[in-house]
């Protein structure tokens, strides 16, 4: 996603229109958020240690920002996850457009 929001970006100041920095990525994995901002690793995560440290770049140069958000009052989760009816009726009365759903 972070590779999506800097092309996007990019694009949009050649374009010559104005995008307000840091971009903001909610994300609902505490883990994720973690690993993106500290550099510690362990024999568990020396897998993952370049997808972050791509992250780890653009999160320093203040091109974005992660923000944990709870899993409840995440939008994404109509979509990416299977949610009980009381969840989807939340979201469609925020103003989630839930009709394509």
């Amino acid at each position: 996603m972070i590779k999506e929001i800097v092309f996007i970006s990019q694009l949009l100041h050649h374009l010559r229109i104005d995008v307000e920095s840091p971009v903001k990525v909610h994300v609902d994995n505490i883990g994720a958020i973690f690993l993106a901002e500290n550099q510690i690793t362990s024999d568990r995560t020396k897998h993952v240690d370049i997808c972050y440290h791509f992250i780890r770049q653009y999160i320093q140069e203040g091109t974005v920002k992660l923000e944990f958000v709870k899993s409840r009052e995440n939008d994404a989760d109509l979509f990416t996850k299977n949610v009980n009816g009381e969840t989807f009726e939340e979201h469609r009365k925020n103003g989630l457009d839930t009709s394509r759903v």
